[in-house]
């Protein structure tokens, strides 16, 4: 009879056994995918924190070289008028120039025409910058204007 006893006991001892530790093995599992979740959930919210910082970073500079742009293009388009003013009064030269030639001589010096040619032209050229500086300053303006107000 004891040899039918340990028959029994034996194997409900070794399932009892094992039904004990398959419940420590999930314990610690479900313990273990807890902490591994909220790691996961520090790391996530450390990246996002780092992604807005970014973003912000990243508007703050755009907001900067846009500022710096539009103080080159001022500077440049101030520059190019000053040229064109200066490139008119230079042809108002040469033209009476060309005209008291013309009285003296009977006839203009062609290298005086030649002269008066290149600086008509230059003024033509700046006209035609200037007037392109001017339209792409007004489609910025417009763009900005369509953009929502940052808070």
């Amino acid at each position: 009879m004891s040899s039918s006893l340990i028959v029994i006991i034996v194997p409900v001892l070794v399932a009892v056994f094992v039904f004990f530790l398959v419940r420590h093995t999930a314990k610690v599992f479900h313990q273990d995918q807890l902490t591994s979740w909220a790691r996961q959930d520090e790391v996530a919210a450390a990246a996002l924190l780092a992604a807005q910082d970014a973003a912000r970073q990243a508007e703050n500079s755009s907001r900067k070289l846009d500022r710096i742009h539009t103080l080159v293009n001022s500077d440049m388009t101030a520059a190019r008028q000053g040229e064109l003013d200066q490139t008119r009064a230079m042809a108002a030269i040469q033209e009476r120039v060309v005209r008291a030639t013309t009285a003296a001589a009977g006839k203009p010096d062609p290298v005086d025409v030649q002269a008066l040619q290149r600086t008509r032209a230059r003024i033509a050229e700046l006209e035609a910058i200037l007037a392109d500086r001017l339209a792409q300053f007004r489609e910025v303006e417009i763009e900005e204007s369509r953009r929502p107000i940052a808070e």
